[in-house]
């Protein structure tokens, strides 16, 4: 609302000019622009600006004046509060009353506000959808996108819910201190992040977990995918002037109309348990006969948690199906 009062305050104040500007690595691009100009390029040079943030001025004004084909005596303005990345440059002749360079200030307040207000609400719902460490989708979004999913038809063998869990990665967070579990964790989201396809959708479900939702393939495919991820994940890495290797096991469950979130949670959970006990760094698929095993008897072998307090454990079954959830979705013979 601001802008658009501004530009119609330039239409109706002859001579006023305003550019919106960011810095772009060595250059400044122009992102909007009110008023008349005869030539408006899409890049200023990096010395039409000195100082940064709130402290930049006008350096050399010629590509402005060149752009608007008259010299204008030109100010900046900072639009962010915690950045120096964003500028309005406001340009007008020495003829303008001073009452309308007031009004020009108050507009150029009233839109440097809403873009602050706006940048800060963009950083919140990033904050909500992102891992901080990985970049990934978190938890939360996973879970949202994934519900919503849930809610359309779905074709038979077109998706399919994959969980990961790291191997002995408590013993390299232990061993080599939280900072190399950190700096791992980042890596093996890397390589998740480009070892899926296009369109398949990839998150840090807590601690060392993670999913894949894979879409619009069949469940031999998906399989495929998963066995050439755990062949990517088990490179080793150099990581604080140390090679480093981690496995992975991993679990795949086929998503189909009318499944319940929890239930299709723990399949892919169940599946991933079962991975890990037939030796990890495996590929397990997801199939009815597994809801009947007592996963605390016939996974005894399995490291029970690869939890630190840097790092808790917290499983993806831990996160989307309480202990009556569970019990809901085993059979009522299982103890």
């Amino acid at each position: 609302m601001a802008w658009a009062t501004l530009t119609e305050f330039c239409v109706t104040t002859p001579g006023l000019r305003v550019i919106q500007l960011r810095r772009d690595g060595y250059v400044f691009t122009a992102d909007g622009a009110a008023g008349d100009f005869i030539h408006f390029p899409e890049t200023f040079p990096a010395d039409l600006l000195a100082g940064f943030g709130g402290d930049a001025r006008i350096a050399d004004p010629t590509p402005l004046n060149r752009a608007v084909g008259t010299p204008l005596m030109w100010e900046c303005m900072n639009l962010t509060a915690n950045t120096e990345d964003g500028w309005l440059l406001v340009g007008a002749p020495k003829s303008i009353p001073d009452e309308a360079i007031l009004s020009i200030r108050t507009l150029i307040t009233q839109i440097v506000l809403a873009l602050r207000n706006s940048n800060a609400h963009r950083e919140l719902a990033m904050q909500a959808r992102i891992d901080a460490l990985t970049g990934l989708d978190n938890r939360a979004s996973f879970t949202r996108q994934l519900s919503g999913i849930l809610d359309e038809p779905i074709r038979p063998d077109s998706l399919h819910l994959m969980f990961i869990d790291l191997d002995d990665f408590k013993d390299i967070n232990d061993g080599r201190g939280h900072r190399v579990g950190d700096d791992l964790l980042i890596e093996v989201a890397s390589r998740l992040r480009y070892g899926i396809r296009s369109g398949d959708l990839c998150a840090r479900l807590g601690g060392d977990e993670f999913a894949v939702l894979v879409r619009e393939t069949t469940g031999k495919d998906a399989v495929a995918l998963a066995e050439r991820l755990v062949v990517e994940l088990a490179a080793p890495l150099v990581l604080d002037e140390h090679y480093v290797s981690i496995g992975a096991s991993i679990g795949i469950t086929t998503v189909t109309t009318g499944t319940a979130l929890k239930e299709l949670v723990h399949q892919a959970d169940i599946a991933m348990y079962a991975a890990k006990a037939h030796g990890k760094g495996q590929v397990e698929i997801f199939h009815p006969a597994l809801l009947q095993i007592d996963r605390r008897q016939q996974f005894d072998a399995v490291d029970p948690g690869e939890a630190t307090p840097h790092h808790p454990r917290n499983t993806a079954l831990d996160q989307f199906v309480s202990l009556s959830d569970i019990a809901s979705v085993l059979s009522p013979t299982d103890p």
